[in-house]
């Protein structure tokens, strides 16, 4: 909270899109606390923060307040008299979904005068226990720790009896000096008559230019009319979704806006207007949801998946100019820097989710985010990941938000499994040993309880918006002594791990459907390299803020990618079936709708012999 001999404070709400510079000395002669760095990536700043105190959960003040769910993490006190109140200059950031973006139409409704700020706090504080009920609704994770950790012992059990069982008659999972050892899965061949009808699909494909096919996916869409300009009034001019288009092109391919301007005969200062005024986070946000909706709702790709699972993994790139995010990884960069393009695929090969993150960063970290954020039609219940996007502080937040999270674990047999008590005790001496032998940790089912109803405010934290997930994740990751809420997260994470891993270990078909979904974002990351192939693939853009709008614009391209093979798949099919073609239902679901064989990204070119055979003169400079 605000600092200042408590006496009221009035605060001065600015709605300016950058956060307010800070000076260390300024803040720390107020009680407040400051350190260099950014708050977090794109809210930051380069000198200092008023960083909040304590934990981010419903019911708590922040240091220097909140307001309808956001936080004031920044501003300069200045005198203006002896006979007047003190005023603190504050910049407002939503700790919430969307960023501030979203948030600014209600937050002007809301504070249409500067608030005045009593006993340190903005506004009234949040009643954890009239919002515990809701958050429970909404999360579907029960406010009675014991009995949940009951039903856990139950699943626990009933797993551990099937795999001791399932052990003993020679399955392909073992149990060998309290490790799991899994012999090599059978391999999922695809049939025939799949790759067949592949085949048949890419001969017929028409063959499109990226310009047209942008064009194409628009009159399905409407996804241009989201690009509003950022001072809300302006007319729009005639061309505008030309240059709209030719902007998004020039920076999904990494071409920029200069080459773009010279290959398609545009002004580069309109396509530099358009960039700066209508391509922002949250436009570009809304259009890629109209696009993955509008794709959500097409036949087909309900044979690939219902839209409930989902996968997030990162794709690194190169970075040729000075950048503060970008880091230095020899493995992927040599000599240079570079950032990771962090994105959530669905099992129905959209992309709803962008964020461009350091490389230094483990994934884990913002696996939350993109599905927390989600605002598509999609409705996620379950994610998967690779070993970089797991920790058992996430499978604890998932929990208890009420989702699934299915990672695929590297070097599975290592992990160190839990026990609850009385867990194979009742099937006898030999159940027991087999128990104890497999499950060598102990779950501390104590410490869990003691905090079973700060966790639910973590959960209600995150799932209203409240805090993005990437910061409390960092934050309670960063303290080189943990408090007893982060223990038990871990520990609650401890159990959650354990009952994921026994169920990966007795059921093959969980095993092949997280490869699967992993697998489409994989493909997914291949049609990124196809379609950002200007300039080697290497970014240049300077800021993170910039870096996130090519990162949606590129994203934005590949779902009206993914959408127009989609409808192109469906209308090819339906000519098969007319002429006779067999087409298995069950076939649909191995088509993968990646395939870019079909597409030219890189333009059309020309070769006029008559134009200027007689001119023997130089060509100008700087002209064609």
């Amino acid at each position: 909270m605000i600092v200042l001999g408590r006496k009221p404070v009035i605060v001065v709400v600015e709605y300016s899109p950058a956060p307010i510079e800070l000076e260390v000395a300024a803040v720390e002669q107020h009680g407040l606390q400051a350190r260099p760095g950014p708050l977090h990536a794109g809210l930051g700043t380069r000198d200092a923060y008023a960083e909040p105190l304590g934990q981010l959960l419903l019911g708590e003040a922040f240091v220097l307040g909140e307001v309808k769910g956001l936080a004031v993490v920044g501003g300069q006190a200045v005198e203006e008299g002896t006979h007047r109140p003190r005023q603190v200059r504050l910049q407002l950031v939503a700790f919430g979904v969307g960023g501030l973006g979203g948030h600014l139409p209600e937050l002007r409704r809301g504070l249409p005068r500067p608030v005045v700020v009593e006993d340190g706090i903005a506004g009234h504080p949040v009643d954890w226990p009239t919002l515990r009920g809701e958050v429970s609704l909404q999360t579907g994770t029960p406010t009675d720790g014991a009995a949940h950790l009951d039903a856990c012992r139950t699943e626990m059990d009933a797993v551990v009896r099937r795999l001791r069982i399932a052990a003993s008659r020679g399955a392909t999972v073992k149990v060998q000096e309290g490790r799991l050892l899994f012999d090599r899965d059978p391999a999922e061949g695809l049939p025939k008559s799949v790759e067949e009808l592949g085949r048949e699909i890419s001969a017929r494909l028409p063959k499109v230019e990226l310009t047209d096919l942008l064009v194409e996916v628009d009159r399905l869409t409407g996804f241009s009319r989201f690009f509003a300009h950022a001072g809300g009034s302006e007319r729009r001019m005639p061309d505008l979704r030309v240059h709209l288009y030719a902007s998004i092109l020039a920076q999904a391919t990494n071409i920029g806006p200069v080459r773009m301007a010279e290959l398609s005969d545009l002004s580069y200062r309109k396509l530099a207007w358009a960039s700066t005024w209508y391509l922002r986070e949250d436009t570009l946000k809304d259009a890629v949801a109209a696009v993955v909706n509008y794709h959500h709702g097409l036949p087909l790709s309900a044979s690939w998946g219902g839209g409930t699972l989902s996968s997030s993994d990162g794709q690194r790139f190169a970075v040729d100019v000075k950048a503060r995010n970008a880091r230095a990884i020899p493995r992927y960069f040599g000599y240079g820097r570079g950032v990771t393009h962090y994105s959530w695929t669905s099992d129905q090969y959209s992309q709803y989710g962008t964020k461009v993150i350091p490389s230094t960063i483990r994934d884990a970290t913002h696996v939350l985010d993109g599905i927390l954020g989600n605002e598509t039609d999609l409705l996620i219940s379950e994610h998967t990941v690779d070993t970089h996007g797991f920790t058992e502080m996430v499978f604890c937040l998932f929990a208890a938000l009420g989702l699934r999270f299915s990672p695929r674990i590297r070097d599975l047999s290592d992990q160190l499994l839990y026990r609850m008590g009385g867990v194979g005790t009742g099937d006898g001496p030999r159940a027991a040993a087999f128990a104890k032998d497999l499950l060598r940790g102990k779950i501390n089912e104590r410490l869990i309880l003691r905090h079973w109803d700060d966790i639910l405010r973590v959960a209600g934290s995150l799932k209203l918006g409240w805090t993005p997930a990437s910061l409390l994740v960092s934050r309670l990751q960063a303290k080189p002594r943990k408090s007893g809420l982060a223990k038990a997260i871990q520990e609650y994470g401890r159990l959650q791990k354990t009952l994921f891993i026994l169920r990966y270990a007795e059921n093959l078909d969980l095993r092949r459907r997280i490869g699967r979904q992993l697998n489409k974002g994989e493909e997914l990351g291949a049609l990124k390299d196809f379609l950002f192939f200007a300039n080697d693939g290497n970014i240049r853009k300077h800021q993170p803020e910039e870096q996130t709008d090519q990162a949606l614009c590129l994203s934005l391209l590949v779902d009206a990618f993914i959408l127009w093979n989609t409808v192109h798949y469906q209308g090819t099919l339906d000519d098969l079936r007319i002429e006779g073609y067999p087409v298995n239902d069950e076939d649909l679901a191995h088509l993968s709708p990646t395939r870019y064989a079909h597409v030219n990204p890189y333009g059309r070119y020309r070769f006029d012999l008559e134009a200027g055979q007689n001119d023997k003169e130089l060509r100008l400079p700087g002209t064609f």
